[in-house]
C-alpha cells in the first residue's frame, strides 16, 4: 500500500484538529505519540482507534514489533510518508508512530469507592511537563489515583502526555470542575491532607504518613490555595541545604510520595 502523502486524508485532518483543546474535549479523544506511549495504549485495550505510522517506525525492533502486534489484533492502521508524519508530530525527532485514543473517564465517586489510602491532589499546576512528571511519579509510587483540580493544565496537552511516557493508563486520573464538594468528600472519606509548606514547623519525615493521606501539590507560582490549607492534616517542610529556597514542584511531589512509601514499608 502506498503511504498517504496528502493532508486531505480524513485521519490526517482529524489528528491535526486534536491539537486543539476544545476539539479534544468535544470529541473525548487525544493523540499519543511515540513507541512506548502507543504500546501502553494498545495494552489498555479498546481505547486506541487508529495507529498512524511512517516507515521510520519500523527501523527499530520495538517499533516493528508494535506495528506487527497492531496488525495481528486487527487494529486500524494508516501508513503516511515522513513529511506528513513530521507535520503531525509534536516532537523534534518523531519516532514515526502515533495513535488516536478515546479518553477513559474516571469519576471521583468511583475512585473513593476503592477506599484509597494514598491520593495526589494537583491544585492549579500550570506547566504540562510538571503535571506529567507528577502523575508519572504517582503511578510509580503506587498511589491509588490523581485528582486534577480546576485551573490545572490540560491532562491531554501533548507536552503533558510526553512527560507521562504512557503512564496515563497506569493510574486513575479524575478531572473535577469544582472545589468545595471535592474537598469535603475527601475529608469525609477519612483522608488527611499533606501539604508542603517551607515555613512548616515539622519536616515530612516527622509526621505519620501510614494513615490514609491526600498529598496536595500546589501551583508553581502560588502554592496551595487557602481553602485546602484550612483542611485537617499535616503542613510539612522538606529539609534543604542552607541557601536553597525551594524545589521544583514535581521533585517535591516525588519526595513526599516516596516518604509515604518509606514509612509504610517500615
Amino acid at each position: 500500500m502506498v503511504p498517504v502523502s496528502s493532508n486531505s486524508n480524513k485521519w490526517v485532518k482529524y489528528v491535526k484538529k486534536l491539537s486543539r483543546r476544545r476539539f479534544r474535549d468535544r470529541e473525548g479523544k487525544f493523540v499519543l505519540e511515540g513507541v512506548r506511549a502507543v504500546e501502553e495504549g494498545l495494552k489498555a485495550g479498546g481505547a486506541v482507534e487508529v495507529v498512524i505510522f511512517s516507515a521510520s517506525a519500523g527501523l527499530t525492533a520495538r517499533g516493528s514489533q508494535l506495528l506487527e502486534n497492531a496488525a495481528k489484533t486487527g487494529m486500524k492502521t494508516l501508513e503516511v510518508n515522513e513529511n506528513v508524519m513530521s507535520e503531525l508530530s509534536n516532537t523534534e525527532t518523531p519516532q514515526g508512530v502515533l495513535a488516536v485514543v478515546r479518553r477513559q473517564e474516571v469519576s471521583l465517586h468511583d475512585l473513593l469507592g476503592l477506599s484509597p489510602s494514598l491520593l495526589v491532589v494537583v491544585d492549579s499546576i500550570q506547566d504540562p511537563g510538571n503535571l506529567g512528571t507528577i502523575i508519572r511519579a504517582s503511578a510509580g509510587a503506587g498511589a491509588c489515583g490523581v485528582i486534577l483540580m480546576p485551573g490545572t493544565v490540560d491532562l491531554y496537552n501533548p507536552k503533558t502526555l510526553r512527560a507521562l511516557m504512557g503512564n496515563i493508563f497506569q493510574i486513575p486520573i479524575v478531572n473535577v470542575s469544582e472545589r468545595f464538594e471535592v474537598l469535603a468528600q475527601l475529608e469525609k472519606a477519612g483522608l488527611k491532607f499533606v501539604i508542603g509548606e517551607p515555613r512548616a514547623s515539622k519536616a515530612v519525615f516527622e509526621v505519620n504518613l501510614t494513615v490514609p493521606v491526600a498529598i496536595v501539590i500546589g501551583s508553581e507560582a502560588h502554592g496551595v490555595q487557602p481553602d485546602i490549607m484550612d483542611r485537617p492534616g499535616y503542613r510539612v517542610n522538606i529539609p534543604m541545604s542552607k541557601g536553597v529556597e525551594s524545589l521544583n514542584v514535581a521533585v517535591a511531589a516525588g519526595i513526599l510520595l516516596y516518604e509515604v512509601i518509606r514509612q509504610r514499608h517500615n
